[in-house]
């Protein structure tokens, strides 16, 4: 009864053991998710690091620029904008003032052609001048000598001059006696001659002051037409360096227009860049926040496992103790037995003994009683 009492016991004490060492197997296995899942995602998180990094790493490649020189590529591009805005504001008043100077070089082209007609025009009319002139100074000498050779009547002759420079028209009068009084051409003729002479000198030397102060004036127009010149292809250089300029400017202009459509490309092509690495950065924070909820909740589970398996570990500590226990007194009541087994074979063995005594005095006592009877 003792031996099947303690296979009884090793028994429920086994089916009691199996499902503790499964619910300890267990908690191993999950302990050893929650570590490869921590590692995992540990891994996870430095491959989303190195990922981002060498991403950037290959921007910054493609860009071939550190983000310092490429913060200073953005100013100096937003520093164009505003050149190419203020070049664009400046390039409608350089047209204005081109035109203006345009329209003053023609009109100082028009006035200084007006000023070489003008010239052309009073040296035809002096030199026509000139020559009515002397052919009037001849037709008044001529008839002043036919007068002076003898005509019946004399009267008033009005001798005009060459015109100057003013309009004004020199006349000289000449008064001789009335038609009634006798003419003496001997007393007359040499007062006459002499003032003849005289006037025709003075004419003579009003001509010459005349065409002194005409060549004089010529002299002064000749050189202010030069200056005039001068000025109209100064203003004709200035021109052309404004033109040149102005070309140049529209070619930069059209550079910095062509580098900034190349900015805007590029800062497109960076901000869809941007718009991709923020899309995969929110993936991998939504990511993130699940893999640390799951953590979480994981914890939380191995906190209560843990429990779980301090209860359990105390609960096998106190089965292990009652094993033991059970085991000494097992090994007390084994050794009992064997003390009982061999008292019993003792005994067997002095009952076996006296049994055969008696049954010798037995068989003796019938021997005699037998013998008696």
């Amino acid at each position: 009864s003792l031996d099947l009492n303690h296979s009884d016991n090793a028994s429920q004490m086994g089916k009691k053991k199996a499902p503790l060492k499964k619910s300890i197997s267990e908690n191993l296995n999950v302990t050893d998710a929650l570590t490869s899942y921590k590692s995992t995602s540990e891994e996870l998180a430095r491959d989303h690091k190195k990922m981002k990094s060498e991403e950037l790493g290959g921007n910054e490649m493609q860009c071939d620029c550190t983000p310092m020189e490429f913060q200073r590529i953005m100013n100096y591009s937003k520093q164009s904008v505003a050149l190419i805005a203020s070049l664009g504001a400046e390039i409608p008043d350089f047209k204005m003032k081109r035109d203006r100077i345009v329209d003053n070089a023609k009109k100082y082209v028009a006035l200084d052609e007006e000023i070489y007609n003008n010239l052309t025009n009073t040296c035809i009319a002096e030199s026509k001048a000139e020559g009515r002139g002397d052919e009037e100074e001849q037709s008044v000498i001529e008839i002043l000598f036919d007068e002076l050779v003898g005509k019946d009547h004399i009267g008033d002759y009005a001798t005009p001059g060459g015109d100057d420079s003013d309009g004004n028209s020199a006349a000289v009068e000449w008064t001789t006696a009335s038609s009634s009084e006798p003419w003496d051409h001997k007393a007359d003729s040499n007062p006459k001659v002499a003032s003849l002479e005289k006037r025709q000198q003075e004419l003579n030397e009003l001509l010459i002051s005349e065409r002194n102060n005409y060549e004089e004036k010529l002299s002064c127009l000749r050189s202010v037409m030069e200056e005039d010149k001068e000025r109209a292809d100064a203003l004709q250089l200035s021109l052309d360096e404004l033109n040149k300029k102005h070309q140049e400017a529209v070619a930069e202009l059209q550079r910095m227009q062509g580098m900034y459509g190349g900015v805007v490309e590029e800062l497109g092509t960076e901000r869809a860049e941007n718009v991709r690495l923020s899309d995969l950065a929110r993936c991998a924070e939504l990511e993130t926040r699940q893999i640390k909820e799951l953590a979480r909740d994981i914890e939380d589970e191995r906190s209560s496992l843990r429990l779980e398996n301090i209860e359990y570990a105390e609960r096998v500590r106190n089965l292990e103790s009652n094993i033991s226990t059970l085991q000494a007194s097992e090994s007390d009541h084994k050794k009992r037995c064997e003390e009982l087994a061999q008292r019993c074979e003792s005994l067997e063995a002095s009952f076996s003994k006296e049994r055969e005594d008696l049954t010798q005095q037995l068989e003796l006592l019938q021997k005699t009683l037998e013998e008696d009877s």
